[in-house]
């Protein structure tokens, strides 16, 4: 899909991944930063929750078991002997998602706990820690589930635009001659989602609907009871 990670941080105070939710998908600036907004608060939540499950939110694997150090330090402590990285409980702490531009984040652990997170994550390549990896790497995506959530948020980001702009070619739709063909005149805006992600993002923008609606064109969507 179009999201992309295009760089990686790692220092004594910042390990990141820098991502970018449009590549080669047209959406306006202000659709686009509403998009990311939305997008940081489903990162954040997910990494969380894959982290409670001692599971990574990039592979979706099973982080490796604790070693017996660690399993005394949090058994003396009363805590789960699990690896959920709440070793010290700062680094979690540390954890943001940052809106850095138009469709574009910024996904880390900012403070004195960055560098703890590279040891998980091996943003530098030079941790010999296991990795427990909750950062994607340059080029790398999130797990399947995360991803079709950020492509649904990013599909009705395209929504909004082309209801702001009014580009959609109403009498090109009119004339497409069968479903496959409307969809195909649809993913010249809709750049690479699919039939459902399309759907979805038309039927939560009440001016879409109406727009189809006006010229009989819902009968092309699965959704309605036209």
């Amino acid at each position: 899909m179009a999201i992309r990670t295009t760089k990686t941080n790692a220092t004594t105070t910042r390990t990141s991944s820098e991502i970018d939710l449009f590549d080669g998908v047209s959406a306006s600036r202000q659709a686009k930063r509403n998009a990311a907004e939305i997008a940081a608060e489903i990162i954040i939540e997910n990494i969380q929750t894959d982290l409670n499950a001692t599971k990574s939110p990039v592979s979706g694997e099973q982080f490796k078991r604790l070693d017996d150090a660690q399993k005394r330090i949090k058994r003396k402590r009363g805590e789960p002997t699990i690896p959920n990285l709440e070793l010290s409980g700062t680094m979690r702490d540390q954890l943001d998602v940052k809106v850095t531009g138009s469709g574009k984040i910024e996904v880390g652990v900012f403070g004195d706990a960055a560098p703890r997170a590279d040891g998980h994550n091996n943003l530098s390549g030079k941790s010999a820690l296991p990795l427990r990896q909750f950062l994607p790497k340059e080029g790398e995506d999130f797990r399947s589930g995360i991803q079709r959530e950020l492509n649904q948020v990013i599909a009705e980001a395209v929504a909004e635009s082309v209801t702001t702009t009014q580009r959609l070619p109403a009498r090109r739709l009119q004339n497409a001659s069968s479903k496959s063909a409307f969809f195909d005149i649809l993913r010249e805006f809709f750049v690479d989602f699919t039939n459902a992600q399309i759907e979805t993002a038309v039927f939560r923008n009440p001016e879409l609907v109406l727009f189809f609606r006006d010229r009989n064109l819902l009968r092309f969507f699965n959704g309605s009871n036209n």
